[in-house]
Formats: structure tokens, C-alpha cells, sequence
């Protein structure tokens, strides 16, 4: 894959064409569907968020096409891929794992965040995955996670939420309880 610089100066893929797209969608369904051969008794969706982090931030996605621009087309691929899991083994069956506010790979933040995981966890609830499971690496040392970015996320994904990242034991707790 060719790469190049951003604006930002962070290097960014050149971009995949449609048909690299749909293959690895596929093979995301097929990565779930021998998970649950496998006898796992769910899926989460960590794969997608790793390269649509990418996808999703404004610094790092410099797609011209669908799948570039606004908050909606950077969220395309994620959304996708979770549309197309969730019909291959069950939406019970499936999450995704978030870290907003996460600092991989140095990602800086952007002025769109909150309104990018707003779009996300909206269409994510319209598809209706089991569950979110929201990321907090601020006992490793990245930024603590916004409560308000956490009560977004809730009010607009009505199915369960895992607990935080960096909890154990009895802490270990969804930061919210169902209404």
C-alpha cells in the first residue's frame, strides 16, 4: 500500500480501492465466523476500530472518495464491517471496542471527536451489536476519557456497556446503569 504524508505531517494510506475494501470485510466475517466455530460465544469487533481509527479521524483518513471527508464517510468502513458481522453470526453476538480519546501511534486529537463517536455509537445502536465496549487507557498514561464524551455514547447506544479499560476486580463495573 502506497503511503504518503498529511498535512498534519502524519503518513497516511494512499487508499485502497472498493474492491480491497470488500475483502477485508469479508474477512472480518470470516475472522468471526471461525471464532464462534472456535466455541467463543462472541465477537468483538476490536479489528475494524484498529484500521477505522485510521479511517475515522479527520488527521489520518485523506480519502477523496465514500470513504474520506465528513464524519459519515470516515464511519463508513466501521459501520460496514459491524453491519456485515452482526448479519453473518448475530447482532447478540457482536461488539465493538472504541477508545475515543485514545493517543495511538501519537494521533493527535481533532476538533471533530465528539461528534464523530456521537455519529458512531448512534449507527452502531441502529444496527443493534450487543454491546460497546468503551476504552479508558488513562491508567496506562493516555488521557482519561471525558465523562462528557461517556454520556454521549450512552444516550446514543441503548444495548449493554462494558466496563472501562484500566479496571480490575471490583471496579471493574459498567460506568452506567441501565435507565
Amino acid at each position: 500500500m502506497d503511503r504518503r504524508e498529511t498535512a498534519s505531517g502524519f503518513s497516511g494510506a494512499k487508499g485502497d480501492d472498493y474492491a480491497d475494501l470488500q475483502d477485508t470485510k469479508t474477512e472480518f466475517v470470516t475472522a468471526a465466523k471461525n471464532a464462534l466455530e472456535a466455541d467463543l460465544t462472541e465477537w468483538n469487533c476490536m479489528g475494524p476500530m484498529v484500521i477505522c481509527s485510521n479511517s475515522s479521524f479527520a488527521i489520518s483518513n485523506i480519502r477523496k472518495d465514500n470513504y474520506g471527508g465528513t464524519i459519515e464517510n470516515r464511519s463508513r468502513f466501521v459501520l460496514e464491517v459491524v453491519a456485515s458481522v452482526s448479519e453473518a453470526i448475530g447482532k447478540g453476538k457482536t461488539g465493538i471496542r472504541l477508545s475515543p480519546y485514545g493517543v495511538a501511534s501519537d494521533m493527535p486529537h481533532y476538533p471533530e471527536i465528539n461528534a464523530t463517536y456521537n455519529y458512531l455509537s448512534e449507527q452502531l445502536n441502529k444496527i443493534g451489536i450487543a454491546y460497546i465496549h468503551l476504552v479508558d487507557h488513562s491508567a496506562m498514561g493516555a488521557p482519561e476519557v471525558p465523562m462528557e464524551i461517556k454520556k454521549l455514547i450512552r444516550k446514543k447506544f441503548q444495548q449493554q456497556d462494558y466496563p472501562l479499560g484500566g479496571m480490575t476486580g471490583k471496579e471493574r463495573k459498567p460506568i452506567f446503569k441501565a435507565d
